[in-house]
This record gives C-alpha cells, sequence and structure tokens, in this order.
C-alpha cells in the first residue's frame, strides 16, 4: 500500500496503518515526509499543503496550512520546520518556520531567482541529535544549526569543490557534464559527522570523528552482508539507518533472501529497514 505510514515496534510486530487519502478533514492528498515529537505524528501533505496532526492511536487532532510546497518537515522543541520547493512568486525560501498554533515564525535562507528548476534530490535536509536541530539544503555544503541557522559546518571538498562565487542552483547538477562533488545525505551525533556524495558515479562516504578531530572518506564495501549496497540515509546516536523496497531485494540483491528473517518475503511486502549500530 502506497501513500501510507505504517506503524511497528522494534521487535518487527506491525501496530497500525495510517491511510486516510482524501481531501476531507483528517485525510491527505500526498503523504511527503512526517514527523513525531510529544507523541503527536506531524504528516506533511504535499499536494494539499497542509500539516496534519494525528495522536499515537491515529486519532485526527487538527491541521496547519501553509502556503508554499514543502517537502521535508522537522518538529523541533514548540516549533515546526518546512523545506520548501522553490514557488516562482514573491521572495522564496528554503525553510519557513512555523509554531504549533500554525503561525509563521520567520522565514530562512532566501532562494536564488535563477534556480535550476530540475535539481531535485532526495537526500534529508534535517538531522536532529538530541537537543539540536541541524539544517542543510539540498546541494549546500554548509551545515546549519538551530533557530538562528548559525552555519557550523563548512564542507569541503578541495579541487572538485564548487566554486564560492558561482550559484550552484543556478546548474544543472544532474547533467553529465557537471564535474563538481557536492554534499547528499547527513547526520550529526555527538561523536561523529557523516555524509554521503558521488564520485563518478559512486557513492563515496566521510566519517568524521568530532570527538578526535579524525577523518575517513572514501568508498563502503558492506562486509556484513556479501553483495550489498551499504546506503544508509538516516541516523541517531546508536545507529545508522537504511530502508530498502522488497522488490528491489529480488532483483538486485537476492543473497540477502537468505537471511533468515527475509525467508518468507515477497514482492508485495513492506520495505525492509537495516539497522547498522555505531562501534566507537
Amino acid at each position: 500500500m502506497n501513500n501510507a505510514i505504517y506503524v511497528y515496534g522494534m521487535d518487527g510486530i506491525h501496530h497500525r496503518t495510517l491511510f486516510k487519502v482524501g481531501n476531507g478533514p483528517g485525510e491527505y492528498l500526498q503523504l511527503m515526509d512526517f514527523d513525531i515529537r510529544n507523541n503527536i505524528l506531524f504528516v506533511l501533505d504535499f499536494g494539499g499543503r497542509r500539516i496534519l496532526k494525528y495522536d499515537c492511536e491515529l486519532n485526527y487532532l487538527g491541521q496547519i496550512q501553509y502556503e508554499t510546497y514543502s517537502t521535508q518537515i522537522s518538529a523541533y522543541k514548540d516549533l515546526i520546520y518546512l523545506y520548501n520547493l522553490k514557488s516562482k512568486k514573491g521572495n522564496d525560501y528554503k525553510c519557513s518556520v512555523f509554531n504549533e498554533k500554525g503561525e509563521k515564525i520567520i522565514d530562512k535562507l532566501i532562494r536564488p531567482e535563477n534556480e535550476n528548476l530540475f535539481n531535485y534530490n532526495e537526500s534529508n535536509v534535517f538531522s536532529l541529535n538530541g537537543d539540536d536541530l541541524y539544517i542543510s539544503p539540498v546541494y549546500d555544503n554548509y551545515i546549519y544549526k538551530g533557530e538562528d541557522l548559525q552555519p557550523v559546518y563548512h564542507i569541503r571538498f578541495k579541487r572538485k569543490g564548487f566554486p564560492d562565487d558561482i550559484n550552484i542552483e543556478e546548474q544543472d547538477v544532474n547533467s553529465p557534464d557537471f564535474q563538481f562533488i557536492v554534499k547528499n545525505n547527513y547526520y550529526v551525533s555527538d561523536h561523529f559527522l557523516i555524509f554521503d556524495y558521488f564520485v563518478e558515479g559512486e557513492r563515496a562516504f566521510c566519517v568524521f570523528d568530532k570527538l578526535n578531530n579524525k577523518k575517513e572518506i572514501g568508498f563502503v564495501s558492506n562486509d556484513l552482508i556479501p553483495d550489498f549496497r551499504f546506503f544508509p540515509r538516516w541516523g541517531d546516536g546508536r545507529y545508522l539507518i537504511e530502508e530498502i523496497n522488497a522488490g528491489i531485494l529480488y532483483e538486485y540483491f537476492p543473497s540477502l533472501l537468505k537471511h533468515s528473517r527475509l525467508r518468507n518475503l515477497s514482492l508485495e511486502d513492506n520495505p525492509v529497514i537495516i539497522l547498522y549500530e555505531i562501534k566507537k
């Protein structure tokens, strides 16, 4: 079932499913992203340009309407952060901040007028570590922190890095002629800053040990699971987290199906979640 949210326990047992497609109260048109805070589920409805709120039993609590088309959400403290696509009208900002009443507090990170509309990437924008929220827009090598969006990390790729005096969002990043390296997914913990990037079509990783001021960079081979990729896209202080469609496992990684927990997996099953524990 697409356009739905599935709730599982850490033991893998399914508890409930949110599937309320429509345009009425408590229904959404296109589920784009979600977040959870204080036992409230915040669902980002891309098509309806609204945030729907549900309790732990998936009972509808209300909604927040907004004007932009947003693709990612983070519920942080008493605020809600949205990452916006280009709207083509007025001042255009990458990040909007609302309170829980739906009142806009501020817009941050103005978009350039000449942004290339074909630049779209599903890399994560928000990363939460304890009480700290980090924000890094797509194709941006800066990572910002907190409500004031203060820059705390600047990722530089030396000769392959994009020039600071040219606006990257005016370029066609997905063109085969684009020869520069830009950050994709990232996550921040107390111990590590980890991000991935592409080098000549291959995904590479950088692991920066913040406590010891050391870094490891390069391509990662998955030595835990033979013939399987390594592509986590989320993380917290303990795990790196990967999700993969059941059909992709059947087509590209049949060796993984030999695992005892996946022997009964079917093509129609829900995605498989893989947790990589971070060793210190």
